[in-house]
């Protein structure tokens, strides 16, 4: 690296030990501990920040650690005579970005790096990683007017263009994030997938939370050769957010009893239930797209896999919702046990297989049905116990067989009644109730699906009330759509739930 230093700009840090301004130019500490090369940075007489040239070793002024104490002993057979380490562990950014540094009592071999400077504009994909907007420079028919997640705006390429706000410039699209929503099928959810959660959503921020770097993205690298340490471009990270909610945008009531609906406070709409501002939550995502999701707004638990192949939802009025692509297993040691207070609702599209050491079964009544053949085989004796009358309903002939010989008990198409054995006709077994499926005849009124999926308790509660899915009613649920609340990054005028108008700072 070229000595870009003069002597004016040589900072003396015995007489100043700082804070003091500097640039990361190197991230590789040997002893792991998160220390950085950086090069310092004075402002100069005209009040231009210049580079001096110097380059120190600054360690890591970490915001909470510690390790618990060391015994006087050398007994190392259990982990309780050596230390434990807690705290926390956020290093390092990469190369070229600025960081803070100081020096104890002047020392220059005393030097230590604790705090990260915000390149101007950058901040939008903070915490979530990927907020979406419509602010975005997709030209596919099906994206535009379309919130799509976006990463922060080029600067390079509208250094040319007129200045705004950095809400404003158009955003490239986070394509593999997009992809990773649209297999889910959460590309247009508000709720579990696309999401609002940015630094640059309000003044001030009701967003809290961390953001990781994520892996360097390698395919990318191999394209543009960067230089030794120095990455161009990351894959995105892993994200915990804590969103104290959208203050401007009110729910219209409790997620409980009311459909997906929001008041706009910016365009002074009245209603709404103060207490539920937009999209309060707290979200655990990976990169890949797994999630756990805590939302206060819709009042439910969400955990839901990277493919989307596997989902559970716990809802406001108390459902339990699970989607598996593949097998649901359960294994218990002791007990199974299962109650419902109304149905008990079992379909399978090939078998229904039980197995036990002894069956039993209590009902005030059942019903069998089988479309085709229907068989019992038992391996000793086999008992029918009537209280009162048996009824047999034939198409055809009855034929009972025993090992030594047959025995045909046959009935007549019109026979007369004879002793205890009646052969006329009888009211046969009624048939299940169906309720349909997209294709398919189903006992089952509502079904978790693949996302998206239209039966969502929030979406409106109350078409899948515990009226409209009992399976004794003829209503069929309808499917429910949530409305689309507006861009909460494109505002002429930002202006804070108080209605203060930011621009006063």
């Amino acid at each position: 690296m070229p000595n870009l230093s003069r002597t004016d700009l040589k900072i003396d840090v015995r007489r100043n030990p700082g804070p003091y301004e500097a640039v990361v130019r190197a991230v590789m500490d040997p002893k792991f501990q998160g220390s950085l090369k950086v090069e310092l940075l004075k402002t100069t007489e005209s009040g231009q920040t210049a580079i001096t040239g110097q380059i120190i070793r600054a360690k890591y002024l970490n915001p909470f650690y510690g390790t618990t104490p060391v015994f006087d002993t050398n007994n190392n057979k259990d982990y309780r005579y050596s230390q434990s380490s807690y705290g926390m562990w956020f290093v390092p950014p990469d190369i070229g970005n600025r960081v803070m540094v100081i020096f104890v009592e002047g020392n220059i071999e005393k030097a230590y790096w604790f705090g990260c400077i915000q390149q101007e504009g950058m901040n939008i994909q903070l915490p979530e990683g990927n907020p979406a907007t419509n602010l975005h420079n997709s030209t596919e028919v099906d994206e535009i007017d379309k919130k799509m997640p976006v990463v922060e705006y080029n600067k390079k390429y509208n250094k040319n263009t007129p200045k705004k706000d950095a809400n404003n410039y158009l955003k490239p699209v986070h394509n593999a994030f997009k992809n990773i929503l649209n297999n889910q099928g959460l590309l247009s959810d508000e709720t579990r997938g696309i999401s609002s959660s940015s630094a640059r959503r309000e003044v001030p921020s009701s967003v809290f939370g961390i953001l990781t770097p994520g892996p360097v993205d390698k395919d990318f690298d191999s394209i543009f050769k960067p230089t030794k340490n120095l990455h161009f471009q990351r894959k995105g990270g892993s994200s915990f957010v804590m969103d104290d909610g959208d203050q401007t945008l009110i729910r219209k009531g409790p997620a409980s009893d009311t459909a997906y609906e929001y008041v706009d406070k910016s365009k002074n709409e009245i209603g709404g239930a103060p207490n539920s501002p937009f999209n309060e939550l707290v979200r655990l995502r990976t990169r890949t797209g797994h999630q756990i999701l805590m939302h206060n707004s819709e009042d439910l638990i969400y955990i839901g896999n990277a493919k989307g192949t596997t989902w559970i939802e716990m809802t406001a009025n108390g459902k339990i919702d699970i989607f598996a692509n593949d097998s649901i297993s359960v294994h218990s040691n002791q007990d199974l046990n299962f109650k419902a207070e109304r149905d008990i609702n079992l379909e399978a599209g090939r078998n229904t297989n039980i197995k036990s050491a002894t069956m039993h079964t209590e009902s005030n009544t059942f019903e069998i049905k089988a479309s085709a053949s229907g068989f019992v085989t038992t391996g000793a004796e086999y008992h029918l116990n009537v209280g009162t009358n048996n009824w047999y309903t034939l198409g055809g002939d009855s034929h009972t067989t025993k090992p030594n010989g047959g025995v045909d008990f046959g009935c007549p198409s019109d026979p007369p009644r004879t002793g205890a054995i009646d052969c006329t006709n009888a009211t046969s077994v009624s048939a299940l109730s169906t309720h349909g499926l997209p294709g398919t005849t189903s006992i089952m009124k509502r079904v978790p699906q693949h996302e998206p999926w239209g039966h969502h308790e929030n979406l409106n509660p109350t078409n899948v009330s515990a009226t409209n899915t009992d399976r004794n009613t003829s209503t069929e649920i309808p499917t429910s759509t949530a409305t689309v609340t507006r861009d909460p990054f494109y505002l002429n005028v930002y202006v804070d739930p108080e209605g203060r108008v930011v621009g006063d700072f």
